[in-house]
């Protein structure tokens, strides 16, 4: 057998070269800052599936309306994410047949998938998995353990694919600049989204009044808007600076799932709490940028 034998100072002086010429230098500089944005949507799509939990009835298919609200914020999030699968884990409590709890989890994992399916989301990266009674919750609430043990529960797991585009694409209308810059700026005049302590989904209304504003951008062709995403420092609702931004990258997820293109959404959230005595740092506020 002949080795193949490469001199370290021959390829020292390749790899040299290569990074001295300029169309190398940018792919590098390319390839650095995509993955850096990739490696922040994971990471803060793993922040979400984390808290998520979808909940439901002894022996029971239906799904708690809250917990689906959270598995949508994680489906929108995924479709803006490269190589990522979403494992959905169904289980149940330790009660009746194994074999029989099994199915069931199957089952409520399935039905999750389906309600997204449902609502426009792309599940194409989603995947369901039952695992009976096998992983008890292990969470003390005011519920019984049961009710815990009943849930679905979310995992991102990496892949390698690299690639996926944006399938909604909105189109400006004809509105002259200096009206639809107006018209927006009056719209999101005080407008603000409230959450509940370490809550990032929005209230159905809320979602209909950003929808609206950013309908509105998306019409501006000289405006976006901008979604500001604040966190409170009280200590007893347990946030950082991490979930302000996670509340604005929720919010603009959710926009882009129904049509907004992200470009539109410029997306920000303060280092330090704003909040004064009458007024939340648990919420969401809106700008306008002007190109």
């Amino acid at each position: 057998m002949i080795e193949r034998i490469v001199e370290p100072v021959a390829l020292a002086t390749q790899v040299a070269s290569l990074q001295d010429n300029e169309e190398s230098l940018a792919f590098f500089a390319n390839a650095k800052a995509n993955l850096m944005a990739q490696e922040s949507c994971i990471g803060d799509l793993r922040s979400l599936t984390e808290q998520a939990r979808v909940y439901f009835p002894a022996g029971g298919l239906t799904l708690d309306e809250s917990g689906i609200a959270q598995a949508r914020l994680i489906a929108a999030l995924a479709q803006d994410c490269n190589g990522v699968e979403i494992i959905v884990e169904g289980h149940s409590d330790p009660s009746g047949d194994p074999a029989v709890n099994l199915r069931l989890s199957q089952k409520r994992a399935e039905q999750v998938i389906q309600r997204l399916g449902a609502t426009g989301l792309d599940i194409s990266n989603f995947r369901a998995e039952g695992l009976g009674s096998a992983r008890p919750s292990n969470v003390t609430g005011s519920e019984s353990d049961a009710y815990y043990d009943r849930r679905v529960e979310f995992v991102v797991i990496q892949t390698n694919t690299t690639t996926k585009t944006n399938r909604f694409k909105t189109t400006p209308s004809e509105w002259a600049s200096s009206t639809c810059v107006k018209e927006l700026e009056n719209a999101i005049s005080n407008a603000q989204i409230f959450y509940s302590p370490r809550s990032v989904a929005a209230k159905p209304e809320d979602m209909d009044m950003a929808m609206d504003f950013a309908s509105k951008a998306s019409s501006c062709p000289n405006a976006r808007l901008r979604v500001i995403g604040h966190h409170t420092d009280d200590l007893r609702a347990g946030e950082n600076p991490g979930t302000g931004r996670l509340r604005a990258k929720a919010l603009m997820a959710m926009l882009v799932a129904q049509g907004i293109d992200s470009t539109q959404i410029i997306i920000a959230a303060p280092s330090r709490a704003m909040e004064t005595v009458s007024q939340s740092g648990s919420r969401l506020d809106f700008d306008v940028i002007i190109d």
